[in-house]
């Protein structure tokens, strides 16, 4: 199934239009999801909770993924998108500070985040990428008993089955159901994690606390990008733009053997007054001259080297409407497209796309810091740290755009002569 059906189904799923046998199941109540039209009736693929209005079947997420990567690995601007915004967001690199100075406890960090297996310096960027790449990220925890050290693993989102919402609150995931899959003919069974939550079991509602009990097999966290309030799975940043980004690529591959052809000549040699068959004969003995020589003939006879006009300066406006689509909400001159800007204007068209790798920069803070309380509060389980050490940290990630420092100066000059 191509992109293109992908979003045609999206399209018929959000307006009610493809349907499904109505298979009728357990009886829910009439306010199920918000909508009286669903009482009686269970998704086929997905669970019955807030999430079910907000989310596709699984295999149209699976899909999605797939057309991601492979836009990722084969098409230039979709690897730039996504490259870009992970260099913008990590910068040269980040770390975590206890909020109070506590050595202790900055040492605890500073260990946490050089770990072999954890490796922040270098696993960062990777994880900003892969989380706008797929639209999500699920890293099981694992805590070693004695030193309470904590280090995180990598569940890829294709093995993602569903992912549970508490009953109670749809913004607080509860738990991540993994698929059954074999390797090398071993089969590996389901597993249940729970999702690291801010909050104690025991202060979750008492559906939650239920619905979570059944998740035993580990700890996992969980965080997604690009979905509602109560969607259970993250979408890619290459979503909306991925029919656009294969369309342009497609339209200059097509311009590529156009441009071929353009550049192949043929020579036309007119006979004048011979019959078909002296024409034969003549092609047969004719030679072509080679490159700087001489062809002799008589008025009878007219060579010319010709090529043909595609016209292939028409496409150079097709090109750049599709290029503006495909980049949509990002600079043109970000992608090697100078246009009618100049360093004034790039300036100014700049700043939108950096608000929103702030926003995501933003996100990328909080996952660092609730990961790294996280793993200061497995060291007070085992002792390694006071129980009384605060548990507040502080991501530091550089500064997206270096101050202007012509500016500046402009502005305190003019400040200094309007005081005087």
């Amino acid at each position: 199934m191509s992109w293109v059906h992908v979003r045609q189904s999206v399209g018929r799923w959000i307006a009610g239009a493809e349907s499904v046998a109505p298979v009728q199941q357990s009886l829910l109540p009439a306010s199920f999801g918000g909508d009286p039209d669903l009482a009686g009736f269970r998704r086929f693929t997905g669970n019955n909770g807030q999430s079910a209005l907000r989310d596709l079947p699984l295999p149209t997420h699976e899909r999605a993924q797939q057309i991601a990567y492979f836009l990722y690995l084969a098409n230039p601007m979709a690897q730039w998108f996504i490259n870009i915004q992970t260099a913008y967001i990590v910068g040269e690199g980040a770390r975590v500070k206890a909020a109070d100075g506590d050595e202790d406890v900055q040492a605890r960090l500073d260990d946490w985040w050089a770990d072999e297996q954890n490796d922040w310096d270098l696993k960062l960027d990777q994880k900003v990428r892969e989380l706008g790449l797929y639209g999500e990220q699920c890293w099981p925890c694992f805590t070693a008993q004695g030193t309470g050290r904590v280090r995180l693993g990598y569940l890829d989102p294709w093995l993602i089955e569903e992912v549970v919402l508490s009953p109670d609150d749809a913004e607080q995931p509860i738990g991540v159901i993994t698929k059954r899959y074999a390797v090398d003919g071993a089969e590996i069974p389901q597993r249940r994690l729970k999702v690291v939550t801010a909050l104690s079991d025991e202060e979750l509602g008492q559906a939650a606390q239920s619905l979570r009990a059944r998740f035993a097999d580990g700890e996992c966290f969980y965080y997604a990008v690009n979905k509602v309030s109560n969607g259970s799975r993250g979408w890619s940043d290459l979503l909306a733009r991925a029919d656009w980004l294969d369309g342009y690529e497609q339209f200059m591959f097509q311009r590529l053997e156009r441009a071929d052809l353009g550049n192949r000549v043929v020579a036309d040699i007119e006979l004048q007054g011979m019959t078909p068959d002296q024409v034969a004969a003549y092609a047969k003995a004719f030679v072509p001259p080679k490159p700087g020589g001489h062809f002799f003939h008589n008025e009878k006879v007219k060579y010319t080297i010709t090529s043909p006009d595609l016209h292939a300066s028409d496409a150079r406006e097709d090109a750049r409407l599709f290029k503006h689509q495909a980049i949509s909400g990002l600079p043109e001159h970000w992608f090697g497209g100078g246009g009618d800007v100049n360093r004034a204007t790039a300036g100014e068209m700049d700043e939108p796309t950096y608000k929103l790798f702030l926003q995501r920069q933003k996100l990328v803070k909080g996952i660092v810091q609730k990961t790294a309380r996280y793993a200061l509060r497995q060291a007070k389980v085992w002792g390694a740290i006071p129980q009384d050490a605060s548990e507040k940290v502080t991501a530091e990630f550089p500064a997206m755009v270096q101050a202007d420092l012509a500016k500046i100066g402009s502005a305190m000059q003019s400040l200094s002569a309007a005081l005087a």
